[in-house]
């Protein structure tokens, strides 16, 4: 259960989501499921596990000493709102990358790939990006209408967390093919 805005919230999650989302679970109930700090500490340790020469004592020390001093930017523990649409996007640039004239290529940092392309392709990669993506709150709206068709306007309230049926017909559209049948039928 969740608190949100002074109100109780509880979300429901069928057994093939929980299935997906077991390897997120902690042993701490209070954590959250998807947290930077853990995602960072485990690029780290996989990162130092594909190492092949040894650390040595000093470089350990100079990696410590920097991460506490320095941290360009420090992880928190859960996501927020816009941190969660960068992941999503980054996310999609890497399942959806542009063809190969337009992709950056192995090795190349994204400001010197930038360079590279012409004013004409930045366009275009940004049209391909733009056809590519998709936004967190695209998920709701049509996981809202899926529930909706099969199982009402109620259910998707309900699943939703919503407190009033106005704000679910917001992001559950309407069933125009039961409409038209409910039409066909009364004649």
């Amino acid at each position: 259960m969740q608190r949100y805005w002074g109100k109780s919230r509880t979300i429901a999650i069928g057994p093939k989501a929980q299935s997906l989302l077991r390897e997120f679970f902690t042993p701490n109930i209070d954590d959250h499921l998807f947290s930077p700090r853990r995602a960072v500490d485990e690029v780290r340790a996989a990162r130092a596990a594909k190492r092949k020469t040894p650390v040595r004592p000093s470089q350990v020390a100079f990696n410590a000493k920097m991460r506490k001093a320095k941290p360009k930017r420090a992880a928190r523990e859960r996501y927020s709102r816009l941190a969660y649409a960068t992941a999503v996007d980054r996310a999609c640039d890497k399942g959806f990358p542009p063809p190969p004239p337009l992709a950056k290529r192995p090795g190349e940092s994204v400001g010197k790939w930038w360079k590279r392309l012409t004013a004409e392709q930045r366009i275009e990669v940004k049209t391909w990006q733009k056809a590519h993506r998709w936004s967190p709150n695209q998920l709701r709206h049509s996981y809202a209408t899926r529930v909706r068709k099969d199982h009402g306007l109620e259910a998707a309230q309900a699943l939703l967390g919503h407190e009033r049926a106005d704000v679910t017909q917001v992001y559950a559209e309407r069933n125009e093919t039961l409409a038209a049948s409910v039409a066909a039928k009364i004649g």
